[in-house]
């Protein structure tokens, strides 16, 4: 039987601007929030998805460091797939090193977004790790990997379903509550690629502007019931249920939404899971919003980009705007109980040290409940980084390290000098947070609103949906006290205010559960401080190794983990358990 190792690049994993770069929600959606960041665990998703998919003794090595690959190497596989990404080109061609120097005769694949930047390297690359991998990689993916793979295998029929029903899942929580079971979030791949064609977007260029769908909308929905089946009960109770279905702007093909919302609901999905998905202004526009409701989301991505909507479609061909206004959208969205990510990018060409102030204000007024804010970086082969490099405008210095939100000193924008984007980017989290309050507390306010229009509505999935939306609100009624304690501002302290008020008004007073988990919440969050301060502060990120081995066949894979650090002591709980008694 054929032999298959599949890896990510070999950690530790550096920080950049203070931030855990693998850390979606702590570095990038719930950025800038301080003792109320959310911090998260994902997976490198594509790999598990190869592994389920090919017919061969497969094991996925995640998070290794360089020695536990190179003991991995010494079992002699037949083929190793690694998942190349940009920021990590060194690494990787440090991994293809060893595979060369202590298993010859695997075979080498290389796949991942990363890829692209292979073929037109960043212009600081002395060693020519580019040139390296290109030289001795055996494969070099650039399409759809499972299928791929499957041809390389002789793995017949190739073209046969991709299913997802073994995918691990990721986690969020709050800093300080690492000692609590973190909220599952599965995650299903529906597509690959965009025809949008955004001059900055990797992924539509590495497809060239075509979508693949991975997943239609019936089998989508069955993953999707497989998923909310795996989910841990909590006292016989499974919590609500949000899941990533990942599709560069999933509602842009409306009669899927719809299908897939009809299946959810036939299903009985509606009411115990929702889903998190990209969209746009555009995509969004085509739906009545009480129609998308009864279809399931639970978060919907939306790429503000600039709220200077005109001269940003007008400059840079963004075709993804247009519709409706960005108010209307998201507080339309947000009085459904349906949460948004805002996307938001600085050094445009139409923003100036003048205007970008304005722009922020109007990024703040829409109340996201989480965003992405990010200085526009050229990533090697979107059009946006062939645009610059023609007008001469990247910089000698830039590297692969550079491959990341984190960085404005790449190039020459046209209205900034090198270094200004940072100081505007911390000023854009601080508004955020000063005037809205971190994410907990906008979910929290999101649902209640949702929860409001439909409790009584006669459609009965919108009801439920109403359901739903109060387990969501009772799970994140406990974190407002907190809030409350560490509010930046009088104004995010009124909203706790009036949030309190309301939750109590809706759904009655707290339940003793609550009451333990609000002063729970409270002191683990305040250790958390105590600890900061006395600390040090990290500067790479080192997750738990994870071999996960598959044999052919629709068995569960085995999963076995390797922790780095001590597990947390649980000496907080004590002062809550003391301060219940007395409620």
């Amino acid at each position: 039987m054929t032999s298959v190792l599949l890896a990510n690049p070999c950690g530790p994993y550096p920080f950049s601007w203070g931030e855990n770069v693998l850390d979606f929600f702590a570095s990038r959606l719930s950025r800038g929030q301080g003792e109320l960041t959310f911090t998260s665990h994902m997976h490198c998703w594509a790999l598990y998805l190869i592994a389920e998919n090919i017919t061969a003794n497969t094991t996925v090595l995640e998070y290794s460091h360089l020695e536990e690959f190179e003991e991995e190497l010494r079992k002699n596989y037949d083929y190793l797939g690694i998942q190349l990404v940009g920021i990590y080109t060194p690494v990787v061609a440090k991994m293809i090193e060893s595979a060369r120097r202590l298993s010859p005769r695997t075979k080498i694949v290389i796949g991942g977004y990363g890829v692209a930047g292979l073929d037109d390297p960043v212009p600081h690359d002395p060693e020519d790790h580019a040139g390296y991998i290109l030289n001795n990689a055996d494969y070099i993916c650039r399409e759809e990997g499972v299928r791929f793979f499957r041809r390389i295998l002789g793995d017949e029929p190739c073209e046969r379903p991709i299913t997802q029903f073994h995918m691990p899942m990721g986690g969020t929580r709050l800093k300080g509550l690492e000692f609590l079971p973190a909220t599952p979030v599965p995650t299903i791949l529906v597509a690959l690629g965009c025809t949008g064609g955004c001059e900055f977007c990797n992924t539509s260029a590495f497809f060239k502007g075509r979508k693949i769908v991975v997943a239609d909308p019936d089998e989508c929905c069955r993953f999707m019931s497989s998923a909310v089946d795996r989910v841990p009960r909590f006292n016989g109770a499974a919590p609500p249920v949000n899941m990533s279905l990942f599709d560069e702007d999933l509602l842009l093909d409306k009669d899927y939404v719809l299908r897939l919302g009809g299946n959810m609901r036939e299903a009985g999905l509606i009411g115990k899971a929702g889903y998190f998905c990209f969209a746009s202004v555009k995509s969004i526009s085509q739906f009545d919003l009480d129609e998308l409701a009864a279809c399931g989301p639970d978060t919907i991505w939306v790429g503000v980009e600039s709220t200077y909507e005109q001269v940003v479609s007008r400059n840079h061909k963004f075709k993804k705007r247009g519709g409706s206004e960005l108010s209307d959208v998201f507080q339309g969205l947000h009085e459904r109980g349906i949460s948004t990510v805002a996307s938001f990018i600085l050094g445009l060409d139409c923003q100036t040290p003048e205007n970008i102030e304005q722009d922020i204000d109007n990024l703040v007024g829409l109340n996201p409940v989480m965003y992405q804010i990010a200085p526009y970086t050229p990533c090697p082969g979107t059009r946006f980084y062939k645009r610059v490099k023609e007008e001469d405008r990247l910089l000698p210095t830039y590297t692969w390290s550079d491959i990341q939100i984190w960085k404005d000193d790449v190039y020459r924008t046209k209205n900034f000098r090198l270094g200004e984007l940072r100081r505007v980017f911390d000023k854009a989290h601080d508004k955020l947070m000063r005037h809205n309050g971190p994410t907990v507390l906008n979910m929290h306010r999101v649902a209640l609103s949702g929860y409001e229009k439909y409790r009584d509505d006669p459609n009965v999935h919108l009801r439920r949906r109403a359901e739903y939306l109060a387990r969501k609100a009772r799970m994140s009624y406990p974190a407002l006290k907190t809030i409350r304690e560490f509010a930046p501002t009088r104004e995010v302290r009124n909203k706790v205010d009036d949030l309190e008020k309301r939750y109590v008004s809706l759904l009655g007073r707290p339940a003793l559960g609550q009451r333990f988990f609000r002063e729970l919440i409270l002191q683990a969050i305040k250790r958390q401080v105590k600890m900061a301060e006395r600390g040090v502060a990290e500067t790479a990120s080192d997750p738990p190794v994870r071999w996960t081995y598959y044999a052919p066949g629709d068995k569960a894979p085995e999963v076995v983990r390797r922790a780095r650090k001590r597990p947390f002591r649980l000496r907080i709980l004590a002062k809550p358990l003391r301060l219940v008694a007395n409620l």
